[in-house]
């Protein structure tokens, strides 16, 4: 009975052990995920700015071919 009981309590404290590399494991994967998400937000952020960049440029280059167009009807008159 005696025996039942340590071997009761080791199997209680390798539980123990193992719940604790458990999570600790579990940490270091969602500091892991953190760091990714951090990247894949970083990246998104960049992909954003050169598509709005883009339109920018797009949109003074429309501005100037208008206002080029307008200037050589004036010059036309």
């Amino acid at each position: 009975m005696e025996h039942q009981q340590q071997e009761l309590v080791v199997d209680q404290v390798a539980m123990q052990e193992v719940h604790k590399l458990v999570g600790q494991e579990a940490v270091v994967l969602q500091e892991i995920l953190i760091q990714e998400l951090a990247q894949v937000v970083r990246l998104s952020l960049m992909v954003l700015q050169g598509l709005l960049t883009q339109a920018v440029v797009e949109v003074d280059l429309e501005a100037l071919t208008h206002l080029t167009m307008s200037v050589e009807l004036e010059d036309q008159e």
